[in-house]
């Protein structure tokens, strides 16, 4: 062995049990915490499969299933909000804190589109921000100043928010999860 190797290597060992006992403490302590509040849950289809459903109609339904099993939600539920608008939620999920208002989108990521020479190319699909989609938001955020205990959540499961969308959820405060 080299003139100093030796050493190296007993520092090096030594590091690696220290690491070894901060990662064995670490896995003590998050095997001490509580569950949070939405635990993972199970659902029938995942979301590949739900995304290569190739009627729009059943692989929206899908999407909104699939939330409903992983959020463990109830089925779609009108509310109304102070002005007297109803808001349909996809998946709307009750817990000790309130409700858990889960907004789902499914929009494909791609599509086909032809060319006027007769090829066609794939292009980029987002969720755009429609006069509906944001007459939703409005409406979650009546529901939210109305209630704190209504808490809105939307969820892309194929293609993501436009950039416009996004924004408008940001400023809104609602949180969105994307899946890809």
């Amino acid at each position: 062995m080299a003139p100093g190797k030796g050493i190296i290597v007993k520092v090096v060992e030594k590091l690696f049990r220290e690491v070894e006992g901060d990662v064995a403490k670490g896995v003590a302590r998050d095997a001490e915490r509580k569950p949070l509040a939405l635990p993972p849950g199970r659902a029938t289809r995942s979301h590949s499969q739900v995304r290569n459903i190739k009627d729009g109609r059943t692989r929206w339904q899908a999407a909104e299933q699939n939330a409903r099993e992983r959020w463990g939600g109830g089925p779609e539920q009108s509310y109304r909000t102070p002005a007297g608008k109803e808001r349909k939620v996809d998946c709307p999920v009750q817990t000790p804190h309130g409700t858990v208002a889960v907004e789902v989108k499914m929009y494909q990521r791609y599509r086909r589109v032809a060319l006027a020479d007769g090829t066609s190319v794939s292009q980029k699909v987002e969720v755009p921000l429609s006069t509906k989609i944001q007459d939703q938001i409005d409406k979650d955020i009546a529901l939210r100043n109305a209630n704190p205990r209504y808490d809105p959540r939307w969820e892309f499961q194929g293609a993501g928010p436009s950039d416009e969308l996004r924004k408008y959820l940001v400023d809104s405060g609602i949180v969105f999860i994307e899946i890809h």
